[in-house]
């Protein structure tokens, strides 16, 4: 902030001060050598040296060092007596320091938000410790900034040195896996022919094919209906042999109770016989051809080609996904 010069906001607009605004000041006494006094005031700077000159025990009027305008008064005060804690007087506003140390010390504190309105003829030099904040100000940005894109480049060259290793780990990686790969096929080679899974017989296909049929024959609706004919036809051969005594007896009634009762049981007689046909059939297909001992005598000679089997699929997955990595890298 320059000397005297108005603040202007990012649009343009002159920046205005809030209800807290006011002065920070440094003032001296005469009759009291090495002091200076940094307080604050909402009102004026002269009529607060007024003030501080009027009571009858100071001996010598106070002299303005600088005043500065500022927008929180209360604030900025604090940030001053902290920033010169160490020349601070028994905790009261009064500091043993030069003037030009303190306005080194108060104006950092406060930052950019000010603007100096009084000073003391002599303290001219005000210019010039502005000038070097500024300075020292635009040599500490400076500074951050070339840290900032020393630590880009260095992480910049962290990264590319460490995504070049993982290429070469990923390269040697690669050159085990297919070293791997040709080895298993080779082993798989040297197992010779692989066997074949043993076929059942055209006549054990027959005979489980009639099984399966005659297992699920009993509970279809063809064997309820043919249970159901065969019923009425006994019933017919019955009533056809048996004579009729009694002439005026209903028939009907007594023909379609029992046509129901013979349907049923012979519904039952045909499940029965169509179950023990399929167990024989089954029986027979076993003694013609040991399905069983065909399969693990099978699983056995085939085991080894299984392993080598999976032992490349294994190496093949991780060698495409290695070089899917490498295409996105």
């Amino acid at each position: 902030m320059r000397v005297g010069a108005t603040q202007y906001n990012s649009d343009g607009s002159e920046q205005r001060y809030g209800a807290n605004r006011g002065w920070v000041y440094i003032v001296s006494n005469p009759s009291m050598s090495g002091l200076l006094k940094i307080g604050k005031t909402t009102t004026s700077v002269k009529q607060r040296l007024n003030e501080l000159s009027r009571p009858p025990g100071v001996p010598t009027p106070f002299e303005l060092e600088i005043s500065i305008k500022v927008r929180d008064c209360d604030m900025d005060e604090t940030l001053a007596h902290k920033a010169l804690a160490e020349y601070r007087v028994e905790k009261k506003e009064f500091f043993k320091v030069s003037v030009d140390t303190a306005v080194a010390e108060i104006l950092p504190a406060i930052g950019d938000d000010y603007r100096i309105d009084g000073y003391r003829p002599a303290n001219k030099y005000i210019y010039d410790i502005e000038e070097e904040l500024r300075k020292r100000k635009l040599e500490v940005e400076r500074q951050k900034r070339a840290a900032r894109e020393k630590r880009k480049l260095e992480d910049e060259k962290k990264a590319k040195a460490e995504a070049r290793a993982r290429r070469i780990v990923r390269e040697i990686r690669k050159n085990e896996l297919e070293d791997a790969l040709t080895e298993a096929k080779l082993k798989l080679q040297r197992l010779g022919a692989r066997p074949t899974k043993p076929d059942d017989p055209n006549a054990v296909k027959f005979c489980n094919k009639v099984a399966s049929r005659l297992d699920n024959f009993g509970d279809t609706t063809a064997s309820k209906i043919i249970s159901f004919i065969l019923s009425i036809v006994i019933m017919l051969v019955i009533i056809s042999v048996i004579p009729d005594d009694e002439g005026d007896l209903p028939v009907i009634p007594f023909f379609i109770i029992y046509s129901i009762v013979y349907g049923g049981l012979v519904w039952m007689l045909i499940s029965f016989l169509t179950g023990m046909f399929s167990k024989i059939t089954r029986r027979f297909a076993a003694i013609l051809w040991d399905s069983k001992k065909c399969t693990d005598e099978y699983n056995k000679a085939n085991h080894p080609f299984e392993i080598v089997d999976h032992k490349i699929d294994e190496l093949t997955r991780e060698l495409n996904e290695l070089k899917r990595e490498h295409e996105l890298t």
